[in-house]
């Protein structure tokens, strides 16, 4: 759902492993308390956006899609092909999250994914599990404002 940067412990950000930051995750059962008993899907994730001080959107190609032949019309050789897309429910509330936070909003790829025209010219982060990814990580989310420790810093204090 979206990241609310405290000085707490360390927090795993599922699906991403070790992440070097302090982090609290703003999970959907969080984020649903919204003052309404039954609250709408749309209620649930304004509330968790506005509770969270960055939002980290996770790009993944759960879907595989293509452009109907009909649509076609420049007959783009790459609209023909099957590719791996995002879930539609994670485009709209990344296109949200752009639109509210666009300072404070993470796009993170996990491999190569159909394009999203809306948001092309904006700064990926390509996933991996590494110290470069991390490292970079750490850096967006300190500049969304986000108090993170260093993965040095974290090193250091499991050694103790």
């Amino acid at each position: 759902m979206g990241l609310e940067c405290t000085p707490a412990g360390p927090v795993a950000l599922h699906p991403l492993p070790r992440l070097p930051t302090r982090l609290t995750v703003i999970s959907w059962e969080d984020a649903r308390f919204t003052g309404k008993a039954v609250a709408s899907n749309l209620e649930i994730i304004q509330a968790g956006l506005r509770k969270a001080r960055a939002v980290v959107v996770i790009m993944s190609g759960d879907y595989l899609a293509h452009l109907r032949d009909d649509l076609n019309h420049k007959q783009e050789t790459l609209e023909r092909e099957v590719s791996p897309q995002s879930r539609q429910n994670v485009l709209i509330e990344a296109g949200m999250a752009m639109a509210i936070y666009p300072g404070r909003t993470l796009l993170i790829s996990t491999g190569t994914l159909r394009r999203v025209t809306d948001f092309e010219g904006l700064n990926y982060l390509e996933y991996s599990d590494s110290d470069a990814f991390r490292d970079a990580l750490e850096a967006r989310l300190k500049e969304s404002g986000c108090a993170v420790g260093s993965r040095q810093e974290q090193i250091a204090g499991a050694k103790r």
